[in-house]
């Protein structure tokens, strides 16, 4: 996958030997933040959670026309005491990029297909079955935390721009 991006730290473009620095930039290290906000990936059963009987699934999708295809996915968490969201985030398959959804609130029974909060529908092809989540795709949420708001969360982190 290749995604192309700007990463400003502070108010200086990364470049050449800083880049290697990427790799420190894991998942895991969301979860070292001065806001209490958890971040986790969920598993298969707690896909299994979100996953509705099928009378429910075609009752919600029922004209539904679907907003994309994402693949290499997961459905990653972000808590804040008793409230927790969950989101898809994964590799849009028509422009090749790192793709995040608004909170999901349901999952085919087959797993094929998810709801979001906002009504909208993705199709679903391959989970990511990578125990690290590719730098890209946290690099993105960082992006998305900032665009939605939400910034302080990351405030120690670089700057993201497409």
């Amino acid at each position: 996958m290749i995604v192309k991006f700007t990463i400003w730290w502070g108010n200086t473009p990364m470049a050449g030997e800083n880049i290697v620095n990427l790799s420190d930039l894991t998942f895991d290290k969301l979860n070292d933040n001065d806001c209490n906000v958890v971040f986790g990936v969920l598993g298969d059963d707690e896909i299994n959670d979100l996953t509705v009987d099928l009378d429910t699934w075609r009752r919600m999708s029922s004209g539904q026309s679907s907003n994309g295809t994402i693949d290499h996915w997961y459905l990653f968490t972000r808590s804040l005491g008793s409230k927790t969201y969950t989101a898809l985030l994964g590799t849009d398959c028509d422009s090749g990029g790192p793709y995040i959804t608004s909170p999901v609130v349901a999952v085919a029974p087959d797993t094929s297909a998810l709801i979001t909060e906002s009504g909208s529908l993705y199709k679903l092809w391959e989970q990511s079955d990578d125990e690290q989540m590719h730098v890209s795709f946290v690099l993105h949420i960082v992006h998305a935390l900032r665009h939605w708001g939400m910034g302080q969360i990351v405030k120690d982190w670089p700057k993201v721009s497409y």
